[in-house]
C-alpha cells in the first residue's frame, strides 16, 4: 500500500514546530526498501519532490533522521513520527527556519495571488500474513479484513509579520481504512446431464424427471488466505435431491 498525507496551511496562519504523528494499524509495516518522500510548496516556493535525509533502514525499522517508525510486537501496529521543520531546518529548506507561512500572511498577498501553501508525504507499507494481535476469527489477513491508517498534526503559531511564536498551538487529523478484497461468485453453470454436455433449448439445459444434473460453481478468490468460508447454494426449482459434491 501506497500512502500519501496532503496538508493545506490556512492562507491566515504562519506555522513552525510541524510535527506529524501517524499510527500504521496492526497487519502491516512499513516498507523500508522505499524511501519516504516529501514535497512542500510554500507562497509559490517549491521544493519539490525530495526523500527524507539521514534515514537508516534496519530491521524493518526508519530511525537517524526526521521520518522514524517504532513497530510494537504486542498490538502489531506502527508509530510513525515526522518532523517536519528538523528537515527543513537540516537541509536549509524554504528559508532554513522550519517555518512555513500561508499565501495572504503578508500585506500585498492578495494582489500577488501568492498561492497556497501545501504539502505531501508518501511512504509504501507493506500488508502482512498474520495480524499480531489476538483476532476473533483468526490471525491470517484475509479477505474481508480491515486495516488503515491514522495522522495527527500539530504546529506551533507564530506571528505573520516576526514569526516568534505566540504561545498557541494547532493541531488536526485524518484517518484512511481499506478492507482486503473480498471474493465473489463468477458463475452458476449447468455442464452436464446425464453425464454428457447438456442439450440447450433458447439457451437453457433441456432436463427431465429422473435426470442427473452436475452443476458448477466457480468463486473468485483475490487472496488466496480466507477464513471461515462457508458457500450456500439453493437448487432451482422444482425440488432436486442433491448428491455428492466435488471441488477442485
Amino acid at each position: 500500500e501506497i500512502y500519501t498525507l496532503r496538508l493545506q496551511l490556512s492562507d491566515y496562519f504562519t506555522l513552525g514546530d510541524l510535527q506529524l504523528s501517524d499510527l500504521l494499524s496492526d497487519g502491516q509495516r512499513v516498507d523500508t526498501s522505499f524511501l519516504p518522500v516529501f514535497s512542500i510548496t510554500e507562497r509559490g516556493a517549491s521544493t519539490g519532490a525530495l526523500a527524507f535525509s539521514g534515514l537508516t533502514a534496519s530491521g524493518g525499522e526508519f530511525s537517524g533522521g526526521a521520518f522514524t517508525t517504532a513497530f510494537n510486537g504486542t498490538t502489531g501496529q506502527t508509530a510513525i513520527s515526522i518532523n517536519l521543520s528538523q528537515e527543513l531546518i537540516s537541509r536549509g529548506l524554504l528559508g532554513g527556519d522550519g517555518v512555513l507561512a500561508g499565501g495572504r500572511t503578508q500585506p500585498g498577498d492578495a494582489a500577488a495571488l501568492t498561492g497556497a501553501t501545501t504539502l505531501t508525504i508518501t511512504f509504501r507499507a507493506l500488508v502482512q500474513p498474520e495480524f499480531v494481535s489476538p483476532q476473533p476469527f483468526g490471525q491470517a489477513v484475509s479477505q474481508g479484513d480491515r486495516i488503515g491508517n491514522q495522522v495527527a498534526v500539530s504546529a506551533t503559531v507564530r506571528d505573520n509579520a516576526t514569526q516568534a511564536p505566540t504561545g498557541s498551538t494547532i493541531t488536526d487529523d485524518g484517518n484512511v481504512g481499506l478492507v482486503v478484497q473480498q471474493g465473489r461468485v463468477n458463475a452458476k453453470d449447468v455442464v452436464a446431464v446425464n453425464g454428457a454436455a447438456p442439450v440447450l433449448v433458447d439457451g437453457r439445459p433441456l432436463i427431465t424427471q429422473g435426470d442427473t444434473i452436475t452443476f458448477r460453481i466457480t468463486y473468485s478468490l483475490p487472496t488466496s488466505s480466507v477464513e471461515q468460508f462457508r458457500l450456500v447454494d439453493f437448487l432451482p426449482l422444482p425440488v432436486l435431491q442433491a448428491g455428492g459434491l466435488t471441488k477442485s
